[in-house]
C-alpha cells in the first residue's frame, strides 16, 4: 500500500467521524488517473454492524471530498466494482475479507454478470496480486474458487498454456485474428516483470515445438542453478 492510498484511507476515516458513522469499514478503494471528469479516488465502505449500510466516498484531483449514501437495493458487485473497473478504474486496496465477499458474489451471479471486461480486470488483479483459492482459504470460511472464470490475456492474445519452474514461467498464447496467431513468451508466475521476448508463429505445431524448447531450456537453467547450490564443496587434503 503506497502513501497516497494511506492518505485516502485517513480521509475516509475522517469522513466517517464527521458523519458520526464510526463503525464503517473500507471495502475497497479504486483510482482513475488522468480523467478530470471522474473522481481521482473512489472508496466504498459499509457498516460493521449492518452491511446494508453502504457509503461511497470520492476524492477529486483538486482534493474535494464527496460523501454519499448508497441504497442497499442498488448496490451489487457487477454494477459498482466491475462496472468501474470496466470504465478504467484500477484497484488500489481490497482487504482479503472483502475479496472473499466478492468471490462469493461472483460465484453466485456468474451467469448474470454483464461487465465481463470488468470481471477480467478484477481476476487479472487477483492473479497478479497472489489472491488465490489457497490464500482465500486462510480465512477459515467456506471454500470458494472463481479463478476458473479467468482467461488470462496479454494484449489481444489469450494465454492457452503455461509451464512453471521455480520463479520462472513460459506461456503459449493464441489470437486467431493476428497475422501470427500463436506466440510464446518468457515470464514469471506472478507476471510481475511482464512478458519478455515473444516468438511468433503462424502454425500451432511450430509454436508448440518452440514452447517445448523454451520450457526445456527453462528447466535446464533451473537444474544448473540447483546443481551449483547443492554440489558439495571439495575438501582440501592436508598432508
Amino acid at each position: 500500500m503506497n502513501n497516497q492510498v494511506k492518505k485516502v484511507i485517513d480521509i475516509a476515516r475522517q469522513s466517517f467521524h464527521e458523519h458520526d458513522e464510526k463503525d464503517m469499514k473500507i471495502n475497497y478503494i479504486l483510482s482513475k488517473k488522468g480523467d478530470t471528469l471522474s473522481p481521482f479516488y473512489l472508496c466504498i465502505a459499509s457498516s460493521k454492524l449492518d452491511p446494508d449500510e453502504i457509503r461511497c466516498i470520492t476524492l477529486s484531483e483538486d482534493k474535494n471530498v464527496a460523501y454519499q449514501n448508497v441504497p442497499d437495493w442498488d448496490f451489487n458487485i457487477d454494477d459498482y466494482l466491475l462496472s468501474d473497473l470496466e470504465d478504467g478504474y484500477q484497484i488500489e486496496y481490497i482487504p482479503l475479507e472483502e475479496h472473499y465477499n466478492i468471490w462469493c458474489a461472483v460465484k453466485e451471479w456468474k451467469d448474470d454478470i454483464q461487465h465481463q471486461d470488468g470481471l477480467y480486470s478484477y481476476l487479472d488483479h487477483c492473479k497478479k496480486s497472489g489472491i488465490t483459492p489457497e490464500v482465500i482459504s486462510l480465512l477459515g470460511l467456506e471454500n470458494v474458487d472463481i479463478m476458473n472464470l479467468y482467461q488470462e490475456r496479454n494484449g489481444n492474445y489469450k494465454i492457452i498454456g503455461e509451464t512453471k519452474v521455480g520463479d520462472k514461467s513460459v506461456v503459449i498464447a493464441h489470437n486467431p485474428k493476428a497475422p501470427s496467431p500463436f506466440v510464446t513468451w518468457r515470464t514469471t508466475p506472478s507476471r510481475i516483470k511482464g512478458f519478455d521476448i515473444g516468438h511468433y508463429h503462424s502454425r500451432f505445431k511450430d509454436a508448440y515445438e518452440d514452447y517445448k524448447k523454451r520450457c526445456n531450456e527453462m528447466m535446464e537453467d533451473h537444474l544448473n542453478i540447483q546443481y551449483r547450490k547443492i554440489k558439495p564443496k571439495n575438501k582440501e587434503h592436508v598432508r
